[in-house]
Formats: C-alpha cells, structure tokens, sequence
C-alpha cells in the first residue's frame, strides 16, 4: 500500500483522502483486471462516500508517520502529499502503467465526481454498506484500459 499512496500522492494535487480512496481502488482493480493481483493486497468494502480500501485511515496514519505521505488540513479537509520517501520505486513496470492509466482517465475528477463515478460501478451498486467489494468485479468497470498481451 506505502508504493500504491506514494506514487499517486506524487503525481496529484490536491489530492483529498476520499479521492485517494478512490484512485486506489481504481488501481488495485484495473491492475487486477490486467495482471490478475491487485497492486496493494487491500480489501475494499463499501461504504457511504464509495468503495475505500478496508482500514483506510489507520493505513494513512501510519503512512503519515513514518513520513511516506504528509497529511495537512486544508479547511475541514484532509489533503494528502507525497513525503520524502521512494516508496513508489517499489512499483513494478506493469504497476506503474495501470496507476497512470487510471491518473490519466480519473486523476483529473475532483472527490466528488470521482465518488459519483464509483457509485455507478456495478461493483458497488451490487454490494451493501460495509461489504467487502470482489476483485471479480474490475471486469464490469465502465472504463476499462485494453489488454495487451
């Protein structure tokens, strides 16, 4: 997950946690659909503002710590940046291109929209508050990247 954040927080402003929570579970499904794992290993369930990864804020409190990310606040927000760790030097090749394949496609939605874009997702329209959202699911994403083989 300390590669996953890194590398998003370092390719993104104003990078608010709902957002993040979103990009993640973009990537981790995009790379499970392309490469059959996911990037981080995380559970994702369903909650009210969209699919977050399971243990979402003690995960970016550690992160915090240990200087991977900087959480600030900016008005009742939280944002979060990229520290001065090479986190995501850890990423694979392949990781890489699905994490900026979804930068490209959703880096550019603020929190909101991108929020209402997961809520059309079938992956959390067939799930209920607090259930853990399958992998399986990536298949049905309304954007998808192609496979290259």
């Amino acid at each position: 997950m300390a590669a996953l954040v890194s590398y998003i927080a370092g390719r993104s402003s104003e990078l608010y946690k709902t957002k993040l929570n979103k990009l993640l579970f973009y990537a981790d499904f995009v790379s499970y659909y392309l490469h059959g794992h996911s990037i981080s290993g995380s559970r994702y369930v369903h909650l009210p503002y969209g699919p977050v990864p399971d243990a979402y804020e003690d995960t970016l409190e550690t992160l915090n710590h240990y200087g991977i990310i900087e959480i600030s606040k900016q008005g009742s927000a939280d944002v979060v940046e990229a520290g001065d760790s090479r986190a995501d030097a850890l990423l694979t090749g392949p990781e890489q291109i699905s994490v900026d394949w979804v930068l490209t496609t959703y880096g550019t939605m603020s929190a909101g929209e991108i929020s209402e874009v997961s809520h059309r997702e079938k992956a959390y329209r067939d799930t209920r508050m607090g259930e853990e959202i399958a992998y399986e699911y990536a298949k049905f994403f309304v954007k998808l990247p192609p496979k290259t083989t």
